[in-house]
């Protein structure tokens, strides 16, 4: 049980991480996809 409560937050970390990523990358796409669609 001890050992499931320093996992818990690791993962948690590892998620946040991970959507944080995917939201730049996204928000980076979007933004090339506006410029080329101005140009």
């Amino acid at each position: 049980m001890a050992q499931r409560a320093v996992f818990f937050p690791i993962r948690l970390a590892v998620l946040l991480a991970r959507g944080s990523a995917l939201m730049k990358l996204h928000l980076k796409r979007t933004a090339e996809y506006r410029t080329r669609n101005i140009e």
